[in-house]
């Protein structure tokens, strides 16, 4: 994607709501963006106006007369499929939330009153995804065109063949890269919803990554394991703000069950991008149990993918490791003697020994010599990051596993000047480059 279409001031959100001061307050706090601004005082005006126009982002109240936020989002999906969906919301209607992001395929909620800083923030995140699946649209359609015309050529013009074959090499890395970028937005996107979790996503993909390659899994299986890992708890964005930094043993039940949904909500989220499918399922089942009494579905031993079972291991260590929820960071020991408790009922008794393997032997722990912290100025192309790259205010510019180019790095170069604080940049050792 070029920065051209990243700043591009042509995309046009639509604001849906039957008060018209909460329009106007929308109107002011997405005045700086550059957006085309439309709005409609009810649902059906709404879906005459898509009707109507080209809108990229759709924002609409949850509580409306006549046709209510969850049913016009849901209809809207005929009315423009590619459209980045976001409901505004009360905290009382977090049933209705949560069935309208199941049914309307949402991408994010705000509750009202909202803080203008924020929903400009969400919004440029939903924003930045429609931009990503419009460029994942037309890398598809480029790779379609190149295929057909392959089909056309000539079967003695072997030079002929292996020039569209490295064009299509390259397109299918920029379509890997596309949905890469893809699953960093949604990560970053959750780790904003809570500052005491932030960072449990990507510790627990970490730990998996290397529990994948100590198990030798194919590299297929350990990329999907390590997206899941990495977006594990991204149904929880549908969830209440006082379940969030709760641990689930200290709920009411009540609160369990509203809890439970979010595995299964986390699934429906990355339904709609095939490549992710796998992902998908190993997230609907990280709280199953050996014993069959985790959830959603209640699965048993072998009925529970390996991908889900090594995430909920990974997950409830990072928990216990972390002291997160309120609780104190374990000791080591007590770290063994809380994971080999639930070896044989919660998880597999050889993950658990395999796991303990290798975490005795310091193999899960930050590998630093992974890596090394560069200037801009030693910045080289051919070198790829280690780790996202943010800005000192917190924004993620660049994923990691991101080859470095001569123009990548001068668009660096120009942003750390612009830019008050330095840049943290490292780079994986030549030999360890992934």
């Amino acid at each position: 994607m070029t920065d051209n279409q990243i700043n591009s001031k042509d995309q046009t959100v639509l604001f849906v709501d039957d008060e018209k001061a909460i329009l106007q307050s929308l109107n002011r706090a997405c005045r700086n963006t550059g957006w085309r601004i439309l709005t409609a005082t009810s649902g059906r005006s709404g879906l005459e106006l898509l009707g109507k126009e080209q809108v990229d982002l759709i924002v609409s109240d949850m509580r409306m007369p006549e046709m209510d936020g969850a049913e016009f989002l849901e209809k809207s999906k005929e009315a423009s499929p590619e459209s980045v969906r976001v409901l505004l919301t009360g905290f009382s209607d977090i049933a209705s939330t949560i069935a309208a992001i199941n049914k309307g395929k949402i991408f994010s909620y705000i509750t009202k009153p909202w803080d203008n800083d924020e929903l400009k923030n969400t919004l440029k995140q939903a924003m930045h995804v429609k931009l990503l699946e419009s460029e994942r649209q037309r890398l598809e359609l480029l790779t379609q065109q190149q295929n057909q015309e392959l089909q056309d050529l000539n079967a003695g013009l072997e030079e002929k063949v292996a020039i569209r074959t490295r064009a299509l090499q390259l397109t299918h890395q920029k379509l890997k890269q596309s949905y890469n970028n893809s699953v960093e937005v949604f990560a970053s996107l959750l780790e904003r919803r809570s500052e005491n979790t932030s960072g449990h996503g990507r510790r627990v993909a970490a730990i998996c990554q290397k529990m994948c390659n100590a198990l030798e899994l194919d590299a297929e299986t350990g990329e999907q394991v390590y997206f899941a890992a990495l977006l594990h708890d991204i149904g929880k964005i549908a969830l209440p703000d006082q379940l969030i930094d709760v641990a689930y043993e200290k709920m009411t039940r009540k609160q369990q069950v509203i809890y439970e949904m979010h595995s299964k909500i986390g699934e429906s989220t990355l339904l709609a991008i095939e490549y992710l499918n796998e992902a998908a399922s190993y997230i609907r089942h990280h709280h199953e149990s050996k014993d069959g009494k985790g959830f959603p579905d209640q699965l048993r031993d072998g009925e529970i993918p390996f991908g889900a079972q090594l995430i909920g291991l990974a997950s409830y260590y990072d928990e216990l490791a972390s002291g997160l929820y309120g609780s104190e960071p374990l000791l080591e020991d007590e770290l063994d003697r809380a994971l080999q408790a639930k070896a044989g009922n919660r998880f597999d008794e050889q993950l658990v020994l395999a796991f303990l393997e290798q975490l005795h032997q310091g193999n899960l722990s930050e590998n630093k010599a992974a890596d090394r912290q560069l200037t801009i100025g030693d910045l080289k192309p051919g070198m790829v990051l280690s780790r996202d790259v943010y800005t000192p205010d917190g924004r993620m510019i660049l994923s990691r596993n991101r080859e470095l180019t001569e123009g990548v790095i001068l668009k660096l170069r120009i942003f750390q000047q612009e830019t008050d604080g330095l840049l943290q940049l490292y780079v994986f050792n030549d030999e360890l480059k992934r």
